[in-house]
């Protein structure tokens, strides 16, 4: 069979099996006759406008690209039915953070799991079901939720809020601030089957409240699984949220993280993201700067090994006056490691005094490994400090020398000098800092071999 035939083949075989999935979860949620019903089926009508992404074309709407992404690999998962999350309390107390105490969420196979979340912790931060708030805060969920869909310009963001099964909301009201972070830990048992898991979050931050969130993953068995993840948020006057993410390295599995967020006057942004790889793992970040003095920065570290990938999709769109923005990545690749990175900067024609900046830093550790990078600026203001850049390197033989020269054994050597590299990237919070130093170490092990 022709390779584009058997594509096209593939692609309506997978194209069916996500139906069936929508009409199976669209039936059991009530249909039109249920609130969450009717957004699931807001999610599939956008989800076919926008249509699956090609891999040289864009998704038809206008879409992102996806050239370097494995779409057959995808097209080809089986999509079943995920099991009921086997997790207990205690398998998964060794996956919670110390720093998060009485404040953990959990996620089992993508639904919002309360039996095997601690909230003793969470003071005034309000959470609950997206079935819940869809009554008790609907008007502005609804409406959050239905402009987000008009907007989506990615079809897998889309189908997210079709197939998600039960998701999580949460909301601080204004000049509230907890004492700790919350972790949200993904409990994934890929035991059996291929499951298509869709978690779904919702955060509404009120004016002049703070907020930090630890986003972590644990996977449970060896099946190929695709985790199709999306945070929406909405970051009021003055307020301010700080999200660091961190997933190990995987041999099996697609991740799709995606992030849409909103910010309003003086408003505060900050995510920081840290992964080993996957065989297919994209983060999709899109911030509007709506209010004027917003900020946002996006920083990420990416430490890949053997033959993993880890691809970065930014946009940034300045649309008030006087805000600024950060985009900060950097990847360590060994094996036949694969990361990209692609930024943009918007800069609208009434965000006047907009100061911008964009780096992406890449540090080759194989001859085999390869990176793509494309850096993009939109500008139609007049008063705006923009700026964008990108490097590729290696480490330095001289610095090398200088450190075993001083008795320092050459694996503890890289392992200084690739730690520093990434350094700046990672958030100061012990138990992250600990899994990067894990993660360094494992790209040692792969220079080695």
């Amino acid at each position: 069979m022709p390779p584009v035939t058997e594509m096209v083949d593939l692609r309506s075989s997978f194209e069916a099996r996500l139906k069936q999935r929508f009409e199976a979860t669209f039936s059991k949620a009530g249909g039109d006759e249920d609130e969450m019903g009717k957004m699931r089926a807001k999610g599939w009508q956008r989800y076919l406008d926008l249509g699956l992404p090609e891999r040289s074309l864009r998704a038809r709407g206008g879409g992102v690209g996806y050239e370097v992404h494995r779409l057959r690999a995808l097209y080809e998962l089986p999509c079943t039915p995920k099991l009921p999350a086997t997790f207990t309390k205690e398998a998964i107390a060794p996956h919670l953070l110390p720093e998060s105490t009485g404040a953990h969420i959990v996620f089992a196979n993508g639904l919002f799991a309360p039996h095997l979340s601690d909230l003793s912790a969470l003071g005034p931060l309000i959470a609950s079901s997206l079935s819940e708030a869809l009554l008790t805060y609907g008007t502005f969920l609804r409406g959050r939720w239905s402009r987000a869909l008009k907007e989506e310009s990615d079809p897998f963001a889309a189908l997210n809020a079709a197939l998600h099964d039960e998701g999580l909301f949460l909301y601080l009201p204004p000049k509230k601030a907890l004492d700790r972070p919350i972790q949200i830990l993904h409990a994934i048992d890929a035991s059996e089957g291929s499951p298509l898991i869709s978690p779904r979050l919702h955060l509404f931050m009120g004016t002049d409240s703070s907020l930090n969130l630890l986003s972590t993953l644990h996977v449970k068995g060896s099946n190929p699984f695709w985790m199709n993840s999306l945070v929406d948020i909405t970051v009021d006057e003055r307020a301010t949220l700080k999200i660091a993410t961190h997933s190990d390295p995987l041999s099996h599995g697609w991740l799709l993280d995606t992030v849409r967020a909103s910010l309003k006057r003086i408003a505060t942004f900050e995510l920081v993201s840290m992964d080993g790889g996957a065989p297919a793992l994209r983060h999709d970040y899109s911030v509007s700067l709506m209010g004027e003095g917003a900020k946002a920065h996006l920083s990420g570290a990416r430490l890949l090994g053997g033959s993993l990938h880890s691809h970065t999709e930014v946009r940034i769109e300045h649309i008030a006056p006087g805000c600024s923005s950060r985009q900060h990545f950097k990847a360590a690749l060994t094996g036949r490691s694969k990361s990209s990175f692609r930024g943009m900067i918007d800069v609208a024609s009434a965000a006047q005094q907009t100061d911008a900046f964009q780096l992406c830093k890449t540090l080759f550790l194989s001859d085999e490994a390869s990176c793509e990078v494309r850096p993009e600026l939109r500008v139609r203001a007049d008063e705006v400090k923009a700026s964008h850049g990108a490097t590729t390197g290696e480490l330095d033989p001289e610095l090398l020398f200088a450190l075993t020269a001083r008795g320092i054994n050459p694996a503890f050597a890289q392992n200084l000098l690739i730690g520093a590299f990434v350094g700046e990237i990672i958030p100061k919070i012990p138990s992250l800092q600990c899994r990067a130093s894990a993660l360094v170490g494992s790209l040692i092990e792969g220079i080695d071999a």
